[in-house]
């Protein structure tokens, strides 16, 4: 059994979501004015942790067998955006140009790079991470507030980032054969073991606590909307066909007495004080990809998925585009 759905500290904006994501499935979910108010933005996707190598094993998979959709990560999403206008460039799913196994602090450096080459160019950002992503976006916020440029990035849509870390990450820094194995693995990545630990309940509560004064000012600038899930085993779990790739790492959280999607605890996935969706059945890699065999198939419609997220900010935009879909 799951734990009782904790207290979450935000507005929680849930109905809403439901809404909009059960509604009739012939009727927009963006207005044409909606539409034409996104082509003002680049639409920049922020991947997670290892993300990379799942890219590389699904290419590698695609072009060997032919076998398409396996590993597909924030493929949908792409597609999306690109189905309602935005052809914003995505460098952070381009495996040369971006690492997704290093440390926050030279991600966060990234992005406050690709947003400033957006900024010279006229075009407000909007911004939407999965994961260890959040993390690195949110460093790369604190980092352009600090620098008077905040203004350069119009929203951020976070979906299941650690901002309290995540237990999976401490029991891995906690062990020293595993993380002496992570280390291995990550560096022959091209990655360092920071990524890993910059992922610790310990690491992300002391950035949280570190600059409390100026996320509280940040929260307050910026439309921000966090996307937080939590998916119980099932009564009928079954080993052969589980409900989720996740299942041993959402089973150890579950016996803590934590509801988690598999690799975050719920409430770590909400930035105190944001709008946040907390949602019940999905787990941390069906909003990113489809779920591969044996694993049961997902019921989650993940193109849907992103447009009603991006609804969502639109309306917490200033301008038209802000206006509710009649």
């Amino acid at each position: 059994m799951s734990a009782p759905k904790p207290h979450i500290d935000g507005t929680d904006i849930t109905a809403q979501f439901n809404a909009l994501y059960d509604g009739p499935a012939d009727k927009a979910l963006l207005s044409a004015q909606q539409k034409a108010a996104l082509q003002r933005y680049d639409v920049l996707l922020v991947p997670g942790f290892l993300t990379g190598f799942y890219l590389q094993i699904g290419k590698f998979i695609e072009q060997t067998i032919d076998k398409k959709d396996v590993l597909n990560y924030l493929r949908e999403a792409h597609e999306a955006l690109g189905e309602l206008g935005i052809k914003t460039e995505q460098v952070f799913l381009d495996r040369q140009q971006f690492n997704t196994q290093a440390s926050v602090a030279v991600n966060a450096a990234r992005i406050v790079q690709a947003v400033q080459r957006s900024a010279a160019k006229g075009r407000g950002v909007i911004l939407i991470s999965h994961s260890k992503g959040g993390n690195d976006v949110l460093a790369a916020l604190l980092k352009l507030q600090s620098q008077r440029k905040l203004g350069q990035v119009a929203g951020w849509i976070s979906v299941q980032a650690g901002f309290a870390g995540t237990p999976i990450a401490d029991e891995i820094m906690g062990n020293e054969a595993l993380s002496k194995g992570a280390q291995l693995f990550i560096e022959g990545l091209g990655g360092t073991i920071d990524s890993l630990s910059d992922m610790t309940s310990e690491a992300c509560k002391k950035t949280l606590a570190d600059h409390a004064p100026v996320l509280r000012r940040l929260i307050k600038s910026l439309p921000i909307i966090s996307f937080a899930s939590w998916k119980p085993r099932p009564q009928d779990f079954q080993t052969l066909h589980p409900d989720t790739i996740l299942a041993q790492t959402r089973d150890l959280m579950v016996s803590r007495g934590l509801n988690n999607d598999g690799l975050v605890p719920t409430t770590s996935a909400v930035l105190p004080g944001t709008a946040y969706i907390a949602k019940l059945g999905v787990d941390h890699s069906e909003v990113a990809m489809a779920n591969q065999p044996p694993v049961l198939a997902s019921k989650l419609d993940r193109k849907r998925f992103l447009n009603v997220l991006l609804a969502l900010i639109l309306k917490r935009l200033p301008g038209p585009s802000s206006q509710r879909h009649k």
